[in-house]
């Protein structure tokens, strides 16, 4: 498997968002599940993984993010 390591993340507008881009990134060919749509300290996010290893993480900031 060639080298990644690398997490890009970005934010999305709000959780509908996320969730329908969660969803067209599911379908396509070359990516693969790392993290299913969870809540977490900074905010609502999923990750994904590119086939050279590289994460993806798109995120809804929490309101009062830890």
């Amino acid at each position: 498997k060639p080298a990644g390591g690398m997490e890009l993340s970005f934010t999305e507008g709000d959780r509908a968002a996320l969730l329908a881009t969660y969803e067209e990134w599911r379908a396509l060919p070359g990516l693969k599940v790392v993290q299913e749509p969870t809540d977490m300290d900074f905010g609502f996010t999923f990750v994904m993984e590119d086939g050279d290893g590289h994460r993806l993480r798109p995120f809804v900031r929490a309101e009062n993010p830890r």
